[in-house]
Order: structure tokens, then C-alpha cells, then sequence
């Protein structure tokens, strides 16, 4: 990490540096989004009990105006590449929070789960730039949250496999779920199998959904030994040995 500018102590609030960065571009303050928070980060529902909450908090002392929108979770977490969905039902689609105040935005599924595959879901609530602001002509800095939100059955589990792919050119790791809830790798790192030598730390934090893949690019060196895969995920510690395919 990039040491701190010298007036910046640790602890030092995002509003605050956000702020000095904005007034030096000659931004007004009043053009930073509002200090939305919103807990928790993702939502696990049950097939027979299939509602939950969660709570928006705005530590502004502004309005702040929220929406919220339920998508089909096929893939990718991009917001572009997900699916509006009736499926998912959040109340209230549309909420002005005060300086201060915290909003419950009730999530349910409007049918029951029947099926014995988890069902992926997005909760996106996003904040509304005030109109005056987007009148004035000023820069208007808006948050949105991206929030997992899984219905899982009983029985349902992840099954990963890891493979080495060379088709494309330049080797990759693949993660493939071929069991029937997410795997979510927290981290992930390659690691030489005969000798438990760290070969590549990878970027963790990925979910792969039931049926679906997901690619990293490998270093150069890695390659000409046997490898393992060492995780951290949401079902605990990890090791399986990567196919060569």
C-alpha cells in the first residue's frame, strides 16, 4: 500500500480524504455522495423461510434517496450483466433516509424454491443523485451495493474441480462448480504439490455459481510440476490437486 499523504493519519475518514481530494480539484463538498453503509453484505434465504432484511444507514448530514432492485444472478456480478427480475421482491423500491437514519429494506422470494439447485440472486441498491445537483452541473458522486443474496437448499453443496488450461495462448487456472450451490473463494493461492511451495497468490473473493467456471491468468515459472490449489472458502480451508487438461 502507498504511504499516506503526510496530513493523513490512519483512521482518517473515506468522507475526509474524499473531500480534501475534491477540494483540491476545485470540486464543491457538496458534490460527495452521501455516507451510505448498508449491513449485511450478502443474504442467505431458505427455501421454506424466504425472507430476510437488511438495513441501509446514512451517516450524512444530508438526505439521502436509495433504490432498490432484485436481479437474476446467472454469471458475472457486473451490474451490466445482470437480469431485472420479478423473483425477488424488495420493499420499499424507492426510500429517502435522513441524516442519521437507518432504512429495513425487506427481501423475499414472491414463490416458493423448488428446485434442488441453489437460486442466485443480486440486491442492488444504489444511491439517487439529488436533482438539484445534476441541475447545477456539478460532479455528482453516487454509491450503489451489489449484494449476494442466495436461496439454498438442504442438501446443496459446491463441488469444485481445478484444471490447467492452455487453449488460450497463455495457461490459466479454472475453477469449475460442478455441485449444486456457490463456492465462494475467499483466498487462493498455487501452490507446488510436491514440495508445498507458494508458487502464485491469486485474487480471491470470486463466486463461482452452481454449473459455472471461473479464469485466472497464470504466471510464467508456474508451469512443468505437479500443482494444488490452497483456498480459503465459505465452507472452510481447501486443497485439491489442479487436473492438467
Amino acid at each position: 500500500m502507498p504511504p499516506l499523504p503526510p496530513k493523513l493519519r490512519p483512521g482518517t475518514s473515506w468522507r475526509a480524504v474524499l473531500a480534501l481530494l475534491l477540494a483540491l480539484a476545485g470540486v464543491p463538498a457538496a458534490a460527495a455522495a452521501a455516507a451510505l453503509s448498508v449491513s449485511p453484505t450478502r443474504l442467505a434465504l431458505k427455501p421454506t423461510d424466504r425472507s430476510g432484511s437488511v438495513f441501509v444507514a446514512n451517516a450524512s448530514d444530508g438526505p439521502a434517496m436509495i433504490q432498490v432492485q432484485g436481479f437474476a444472478w446467472k454469471d458475472s456480478p457486473s451490474i451490466a450483466d445482470l437480469e431485472p427480475t420479478r423473483a425477488l421482491l424488495a420493499v420499499p423500491a424507492v426510500a429517502t433516509l435522513g441524516p442519521g437514519e437507518r432504512q429495513v429494506v425487506r427481501v423475499a422470494l414472491r414463490e416458493p424454491h423448488q428446485s434442488g439447485v441453489e437460486a442466485a440472486y443480486r440486491l442492488v441498491i444504489s444511491e439517487v443523485p439529488p436533482l438539484a445537483a445534476a441541475r447545477s452541473g456539478g460532479i455528482v458522486i453516487a454509491v450503489s451495493f451489489s449484494l449476494p443474496v442466495f436461496v439454498t437448499p438442504p442438501t446443496a453443496a459446491p463441488n469444485p474441480r481445478f484444471t490447467l488450461d492452455r487453449s488460450g495462448g497463455s495457461p490459466a487456472l479454472v475453477a469449475a462448480n460442478r455441485g449444486s450451490a456457490h463456492l465462494h473463494l475467499r483466498t487462493l493461492k498455487l501452490v507446488d504439490a510436491a514440495s508445498g511451495k507458494t508458487l502464485q497468490e491469486i485474487d480471491g473473493g470470486a463466486y463461482v455459481l452452481p454449473g459455472r467456471s471461473h479464469a485466472w491468468p497464470l504466471e510464467p515459472g508456474v508451469l512443468g510440476r505437479p500443482l494444488r490449489v490452497e483456498a480459503l472458502t465459505g465452507q472452510g480451508p481447501l486443497k485439491l490437486d489442479v487436473v492438467a487438461r
